[in-house]
């Protein structure tokens, strides 16, 4: 099963604000407590027509299994690609020295490049046992991209709608 993880299109950008809406919504309200801002100011149409920009739609990716049910803004270090096709999680990057996914407990894959040397990708055959995946890439000065812990089923990821936002 190919989990679709592709970039944004123009016609995403609805469901994109909905899912940012949404999520600042029920996680930072009751924080906040900014009745102004999260339902004056933070709108579906507003937030729409902030990403419709090119030097930020270009940096979105969705997960689609018919609907957008999740996104990610990813600028600079960056993880380009992430998906588990018949139970291998491939992974492509922006040139890095180390890619890491953790999982539940100690365990960890790894892939790191020769010194002197970079990697762009890498795949990883998945057990089920994983509980979790996390993805971590460094690069040459120690710094991290890194994706959100996505809880596995078997070796499928259960995604969420807010699994997918980098704030």
């Amino acid at each position: 099963m190919v989990q679709k993880i592709r970039k944004a299109v123009f016609q995403d950008l609805s469901r994109i604000a909905e899912i940012l809406v949404f999520v600042k919504r029920v996680n930072y309200r009751p924080i906040f407590k900014n009745d102004a801002y999260s339902f004056g100011e933070l709108q579906v149409l507003s937030v729409a027509e902030k990403y419709a920009a090119p030097d930020i739609l270009n940096h979105i990716w969705v997960y689609d299994d018919g609907i957008v049910k999740g996104m990610i803004h990813i600028e600079g270090r960056e993880i380009r690609e992430l998906y588990v096709e018949e139970g291998t999680l491939f992974i492509k990057t922006s040139p890095v020295e180390k890619i890491y996914v953790a999982t539940q407990g100690r365990n960890c894959y790894r892939t790191v490049a020769a010194p002197g040397e970079t990697i762009t990708e890498a795949a990883f055959k998945l057990t089920g046992l994983e509980g979790y995946i996390r993805v971590d890439c460094q690069d040459g000065r120690g710094l991290h991209a890194n994706t959100n812990a996505y809880e596995m089923n078997g070796t499928n990821p259960f995604l969420r709608a807010y699994d997918m936002i980098r704030w």
